[in-house]
């Protein structure tokens, strides 16, 4: 970490509520001035003066707004499965799919009981294959929205599940909203297209933070990478190397047409290892995320002084 990095990273642990921002504000920094000058304008200056600088102080402090919070994204390490939770500043919650079967009783529900709440305020299942969206299946858990694919191939099971989950499927290619201080995109491939696989069907979720995009993709491959490539912006900082960094065509170009600042792949030894595919592509600058053990995660914490990550132990 360099010493910014550091610094907020203490910070943080410190209070919660204060961050290197607070410190380092424009407006904090003219307030403090304003205070030096008052101190000795005081004892050299008339009264006129000393108001007018009571005056400019004031206004500086009502118009600071302190930044606080920051979005905490946890990688859940399940194996060849996609499940990760998102904490919003405010405090909510949003799972991004959810796992295999045996991941939501043994990782996800104790993580919740241990560091969060019991409950997803949104969930986003990206499509119908089981190591997505069995593990939020299997447990208890209440989710209070959950947005889908819409695909058919989705059990019983799971509707009567979230049948009072409000549970919805966007309705066009591309869907916009802002909730819990975080820009929500929700591109749906099979919206523009026909004869898909599941895969390629796959709901993708852009999160914008703070001038900050993440790109989750599901289990995208060729055919509807290609349709999501159409309107990828350019400046993301982190992406999800879709289909749990399985090299199929056309799902590694985002790392060379988004230039992310930070890659997450999900795989198991069963799968190529992405060292070997996605050293190439990388410049040595950047950094790649590669989540091999089971039941562990990673934690990347993202705010507007600093990014930083560490693993979790299960």
């Amino acid at each position: 970490l360099d010493p910014m990095m550091a610094t907020s990273e203490l910070l943080s642990r410190l209070s919660p509520e204060l961050t290197v921002p607070d410190l380092l504000s424009p407006a904090v920094a003219i307030s403090s001035l304003g205070c030096f000058i008052l101190i000795i304008l005081r004892f050299s200056r008339p009264r006129r003066i000393l108001l007018a600088g009571n005056l400019l102080l004031c206004t500086t402090l009502l118009l600071y707004q302190p930044t606080t919070g920051a979005l905490n994204l946890v990688f859940f390490d399940t194996g060849e499965s996609s499940m990760t939770l998102a904490k919003a500043p405010s405090g909510e919650q949003i799972l991004l799919d959810g796992g295999e079967r045996r991941s939501g009783p043994n990782v996800l529900l104790p993580y919740l009981h241990r560091y969060g709440n019991p409950e997803i305020d949104l969930a986003v299942i990206s499509h119908a294959h089981g190591d997505h969206f069995l593990g939020i299946l299997a447990t208890a858990i209440p989710c209070l929205s959950v947005i889908t694919n819409g695909s058919p191939a989705f059990p019983e099971a799971f509707h009567d599940r979230f049948s009072a989950s409000h549970l919805r499927t966007p309705t066009e290619n591309r869907k916009t909203f802002q909730s819990f201080g975080i820009d929500f995109e929700l591109v749906l491939p099979s919206a523009e297209a026909e004869d898909l696989s599941e895969n390629d069907s796959s709901l993708v979720t852009i999160l914008t933070f703070r001038n900050m995009r993440l790109v989750f993709t599901g289990d995208l491959e060729e055919r509807g990478m290609g349709l999501l490539l159409k309107t990828l912006p350019q400046d993301v900082f982190l992406y999800q190397i879709p289909h749990h960094g399985h090299p199929n065509d056309g799902t590694l170009i985002p790392l060379e047409i988004a230039n992310p600042l930070v890659a997450v792949a999900n795989s198991k030894g069963t799968m190529l290892e992405p060292a070997l595919f996605l050293s190439p592509l990388f410049p040595c600058h950047y950094t790649w995320l590669h989540i091999t053990g089971l039941d562990g995660m990673l934690e990347i914490s993202l705010s507007d002084s600093a990014v930083f990550s560490r693993n979790m132990p299960p």
